[in-house]
């Protein structure tokens, strides 16, 4: 007798604007989510967002009427289908500047960058200002909601990844979904190395780290599906 083995597969999707902003909101991101959720009803298959968090609280300072409403009007809509929001943070928005109507994004795309910074603007800091702004936005369309998992902006968890860990674990977050099993990137600002991960399908990384490490307690990590471009 032949045992078929199942595979569990979570569909999530980055909900966030092209990195370094948009000139038309609705077409690079409410119309596409909205097109996403439309297909989740018509399946029956509920899904994760997880939203850039950092972009919303920063437009909730430059264009609340335009992106602010909006955005926090889609996450409550999400969890009302039955789908689910979690943390994502592109950290560069932390020191990104609007000057008459003009996005000058920063170049820090690495949580790790902000490490010698003062609170609140530290890895801690920044963790805990985004759990707690999604927490609040979410918990008015569902009191019962927790954030308890993270995806990195870039897929950074790295340097300084204990600090990334221990700042995730202090705030609730359990699960990370940042790793991409055999990809490697490199670029001027950015370096990511995701090669010779546990051959699990799942671990728990150690607070300690590094992330291709199993420990007994630590983040659970639910990788992203991925495969070779060439």
């Amino acid at each position: 007798m032949q045992i078929k083995k199942k595979i569990y597969l979570t569909i999530s999707f980055d909900h966030e604007l092209s990195l370094g902003g948009a000139k038309c909101y609705k077409k690079n991101l409410f119309e596409p989510a909205n097109k996403i959720q439309e297909l989740a009803n018509k399946i029956k298959v509920p899904f994760t967002h997880f939203t850039d968090i950092l972009c919303a609280q920063r437009f909730k300072e430059w264009d609340q009427e335009h992106f602010y409403i909006p955005y926090k009007k889609q996450l409550k809509e999400t969890l009302s289908y039955g789908s689910d929001i979690q943390l994502h943070i592109h950290p560069h928005w932390i020191d990104s500047r609007m000057i008459n109507g003009k996005l000058y994004p920063s170049k820090s795309f690495r949580l790790g960058d902000f490490k010698s910074q003062k609170s609140p603007n530290n890895i801690s800091g920044i963790i805990r200002r985004g759990t707690e702004l999604l927490t609040e936005i979410c918990q008015e369309e569902d009191s019962n909601f927790e954030c308890i998992a993270y995806r990195a902006g870039g897929y950074n968890i790295s340097p300084y990844t204990e600090d990334i860990l221990r700042g995730l674990y202090r705030n609730g977050i359990r699960i990370d979904s940042s790793v991409a099993k055999g990809f490697y990137f490199k670029s001027g600002i950015s370096e990511v190395n995701h090669r010779k991960m546990p051959k699990q399908a799942n671990w728990t990384i150690p607070l300690a780290g590094p992330l291709n490490k199993q420990g007994p307690n630590g983040l659970y990590e639910i990788p992203i599906a991925a495969r070779p471009r060439t």
